[in-house]
């Protein structure tokens, strides 16, 4: 699977997953907006790891 397609998977698999919580009412009012903090963090996580390993291979590790 490549990177893009992982990427739209989890998108979807985490919308499908609040979707879910949201029509159990296991969420509040403001939960069906939880997807925007979820995909801002997902990101982040990617940014981090590849700055992470850039940073491995500019030391030679």
């Amino acid at each position: 699977m490549g990177k893009r397609a992982f990427d739209i998977f989890i998108i979807i698999l985490a919308a499908l997953f609040l979707t879910a919580l949201y029509y159990l009412g296991w969420l509040d009012k403001s939960g069906k907006f939880m997807l925007i903090p979820l995909l801002i963090f997902y990101y982040l996580g990617q940014y981090s790891v590849k700055r992470l390993m850039k940073k491995e291979k500019e030391n030679g590790e």
